[in-house]
């Protein structure tokens, strides 16, 4: 076996496989679409004939793209930060726990 962190790998394999990206990307477009005001946006049900058709994708591409972007950049920030003080406590446990473990050794 390849030597690695078992918990980081199950935690990754968790929050990015192909059952969850279509809920995260959800998440963070509708966050996103809701922090830019943009208005809900469907797919069309039929075929659009007119001239703008291209212009009208592209700008309903830059509005999907900017709402997704800053959604997942929202979120992102909310998750690091939320797992980098879960780490830090974790550490201090682990560092109390082996300095406790040491004293009752002596």
């Amino acid at each position: 076996m390849v030597g690695g962190n078992k918990i980081t790998a199950v935690a990754s394999t968790w929050i990015s496989n192909p059952l969850t990206y279509v809920p995260l990307f959800a998440l963070n477009f509708h966050l996103g679409s809701w922090l830019l005001r943009l208005p809900a946006m469907s797919l069309p049900t039929s075929l659009p004939t007119s001239s703008d058709y291209l212009k009208e994708w592209m700008a309903m591409g830059m509005d999907v793209v900017s709402a997704l972007m800053l959604g997942s950049f929202i979120v992102g920030i909310m998750v690091s930060i939320l797992g980098y003080y879960s780490a830090l406590n974790i550490a201090h446990r682990l560092q109390k726990a082996r300095a406790r473990k040491a004293k009752e050794r002596m």
